[in-house]
């Protein structure tokens, strides 16, 4: 009778040992878990602070580019307000011009006219004298190589 009261006592034993060693078992796995959902959460965090450095670095490249592009706007903007004065400045000189040119008689205008035009040919046949010398001295370079 007392070994079977020290074997009930061991069985009984026994299975709360077991019962004990299932619920830590349990708390084990529940603990794995929690640090598996942690390492994920520091590996995104991590993922997105990389994220981060990259796209500050496109940002400061971009905020460069706008700068220079923003510098370069600004030149193109005096060039065009420069030109603009010049073409006012021209249009004026013209018409000054003509107004000169509506009061001088007929007879020395006719005389201007022509002794432009007279020295505007002379120019062209020297120019086109000189190109044809040009291209004449690169067909004998080519033809004598």
């Amino acid at each position: 009778m007392k070994q079977k009261q020290q074997s009930d006592q061991k069985n009984t034993k026994m299975k709360t040992d077991i019962n004990d060693i299932r619920f830590l078992m349990q708390q084990n796995n529940e603990l794995m878990q929690q640090i598996s959902h942690r390492l994920n959460n520091r590996n995104q965090v991590f993922q997105l602070e990389q994220q981060l450095k990259t796209e500050r670095k496109q940002f400061i490249n971009t905020s460069r580019k706008v700068g220079l592009l923003s510098n370069q706007l600004e030149k193109i903007q005096q060039i065009v307000l420069s030109q603009k004065e010049k073409i006012k400045s021209q249009q004026q000189l013209s018409k000054s011009q003509l107004k000169q040119t509506q009061q001088i008689p007929q007879n020395q205008t006719v005389e201007k006219v022509r002794s432009k035009s007279s020295n505007i040919r002379n120019v062209d046949v020297g120019f086109i004298k000189s190109k044809i010398k040009q291209a004449l001295q690169e067909v004998m370079c080519e033809y004598l190589d």
